[in-house]
């Protein structure tokens, strides 16, 4: 797949924002080039627990010729997939109906985070993490088979969601409606290089998710785990904390991202997961310009 942005879904912001609103904010989108959207976070919760929402929603972005190809839930523990046992009804509930929504509007890929939560527990075991996270993808890739949904787990900033605890997931489930979402900014915070300090990783990384004593990822993650990448989140940071800056303003390594994700077998969406709210705020118009300038044309 070519990285172009006419290829780009966009992260749309619509988080605290009155849904008076979303007309506009779709029309912006739409005037600035987008033509592919993300189903946020905030929006997808609203619309599993509210049905009119959802059709709301749906139907807005298609009258401004907008497409959601893309999707992510929350991932608090009534979401995250190794979610302890008193949560698990209901995040397979959530989790259900949420792909189901995808199947509804077209999208191809639902991420849905592994699970941190439970890392902020001094007793953390992680392997019962392996076992309530293995039941959950045994109920839930089916859901994903039936609505022709890609479910993506994503490389992320916490023990759970390391590149190997990811290829054990792929090396023990096989389907073609189940892979990764690889994320560029989680792969440069979580990626050792010579004179990078862990100690330097901002204190909800540090302290909360690696309680004191993080570890780096000895390795290139986009390479590990490019058999698998069947979507991205694109985003950037200074390496020490998980900003969601537009590309350029930061330290990952564009050239390399970039033409590694050229080469995934699986890709079928590319995402502009950085925050327009983030870093004083930034323009759709100056957004767009950011990803041509590292390498999109």
């Amino acid at each position: 797949m070519k990285v172009t942005l006419a290829n780009l879904t966009d992260f749309g912001c619509f988080n605290d924002i009155p849904e008076y609103y979303h007309n506009y904010i779709f029309e912006e989108w739409r005037t600035h080039g987008a033509d592919k959207m993300v189903f946020t976070v905030a929006m997808m919760e609203k619309a599993v627990l509210d049905p009119e929402f959802a059709a709301r929603f749906i139907k807005k972005a298609a009258d401004h010729g907008l497409q959601f190809t893309d999707a992510h839930v929350p991932w608090y523990p009534v979401w995250a997939l190794n979610t302890p046992p008193e949560y698990k009804e209901e995040m397979l509930k959530n989790n259900s109906r949420a792909l189901e929504l995808c199947g509804e509007c077209g999208a191809k890929t639902l991420t849905i985070h592994v699970g941190d939560n439970i890392c902020r527990n001094t007793s953390f075991d992680p392997q019962k993490a392996h076992d309530w996270l293995d039941a959950t993808l045994e109920k839930l890739i089916p859901v994903a088979e039936k609505n022709k949904v890609v479910l993506c787990i994503e490389n992320i900033i916490a023990p759970t969601d390391q590149p190997d605890e990811l290829l054990r997931c792929f090396a023990k489930f096989s389907s073609p409606y189940f892979g990764c979402c690889y994320d560029s900014g989680h792969a440069n915070v979580m990626e050792s290089f010579p004179g990078k300090d862990p100690q330097r990783l901002c204190s909800w990384i540090k302290d909360t998710l690696w309680q004191g004593n993080p570890k780096y990822y000895d390795g290139d993650t986009i390479t590990a785990l490019l058999p698998h990448i069947v979507t991205c989140h694109l985003h950037d940071n200074d390496g020490y904390e998980d900003q969601h800056l537009p590309p350029g303003r930061g330290t990952v390594k564009w050239d390399h991202v970039l033409s590694s994700l050229e080469q995934a077998p699986r890709l079928l969406t590319i995402q502009n997961e950085a925050n327009a709210l983030r870093d004083g705020g930034t323009s759709i118009a100056a957004m767009h310009e950011a990803f041509r300038k590292v390498g999109f044309q």
